[in-house]
């Protein structure tokens, strides 16, 4: 047997802050006028769906979600 990948994994709690160089990312990016944020609607699953498993499509050993999984996980948002 011979390793074939070394994966990492990286954990942020709820109470720790943003390091201050990611929230002024996020803060000049806020002041963008081209930007629109909004709620999540309904409508939006299955493009956002095709988006998350196009997008995690080459990652090693990723599975696509079923639909069941991502409506799931759709509603941890909602």
């Amino acid at each position: 047997m011979q390793k074939l990948q070394d994966l990492y994994a990286y954990a942020m709690f709820e109470n720790e802050e943003f390091p201050k160089r990611l929230r002024d990312i996020a803060d000049s990016v806020l002041e963008d006028p081209k930007l629109v944020v909004r709620t999540m609607v309904v409508r939006d699953v299955d493009r956002i769906r095709k988006i998350y498993t196009e997008a995690w499509s080459e990652n090693w050993g990723a599975v696509p979600l079923t639909e069941e999984e991502f409506d799931r996980a759709f509603g941890e948002f909602n």
